[in-house]
């Protein structure tokens, strides 16, 4: 895009406000952290929504490097990690997600109804992820796809006939990389 997606506006409203608005609705978090790489022009559009912030520990390395400092600052047993450029995502999934969560599982992920996993929106056990990120980010392994490493943590797949009864349910994971799925999510 060219510029930091979190604040791209859809209907007057930033990526990253949607996102933490989406996450506040389902009532299951304490706390609330946007990962950001080093980037100082996010710090003040993050600290007007009132949320807390922390910057990538190994900065540069794609999501591995945001799910790392993620896992650094938890203190749960499970987290919920979101990219903030699905503008369409709904509280009712995450309480869906969260509703699959066990001990037999080390994560909740939906999968699209292409088929694809959406690794970026999904519940992950803490202890389970911790040790697996850690060996990749911090001994600066080349990282897998995040499909292979998602499999290696006994994931539990929710699949889109558990959540078709959603409003909108096509559009759950649009997401915004391009100037042309920004003009495409403004249009539908």
């Amino acid at each position: 895009m060219g510029r930091d997606k979190a604040f791209i506006e859809i209907d007057g409203v930033s990526l990253a406000e949607r996102t933490l608005g989406t996450l506040k609705a389902t009532k299951l978090f304490s706390q609330i952290t946007f990962v950001a790489g080093h980037d100082a022009r996010f710090a003040i559009p993050a600290i007007q929504l009132g949320a807390p912030f922390i910057f990538d520990i190994y900065p540069g390395r794609g999501p591995l490097s945001g799910l790392h400092t993620a896992l650094a600052d938890v203190k749960a047993e499970w987290m919920f990690v979101t990219a903030c450029d699905y503008p369409f995502t709904k509280p009712e999934l995450i309480d869906l997600l969260a509703d699959r969560i066990s001990d037999d599982h080390g994560a909740v992920i939906p999968e699209q109804p292409d088929g694809r996993l959406q690794p970026l929106f999904a519940f992950y056990r803490v202890e389970t992820l911790r040790p697996v990120i850690a060996e990749i980010v911090e001994r600066q392994r080349s990282a897998p796809p995040m499909r292979e490493l998602v499999e290696n943590l006994k994931p539990l797949i929710v699949r889109p006939l558990e959540y078709e009864h959603l409003d909108d349910h096509e559009r759950l994971f649009y997401n915004v990389n391009t100037p042309g799925d920004l003009t495409g999510a403004l249009v539908q």
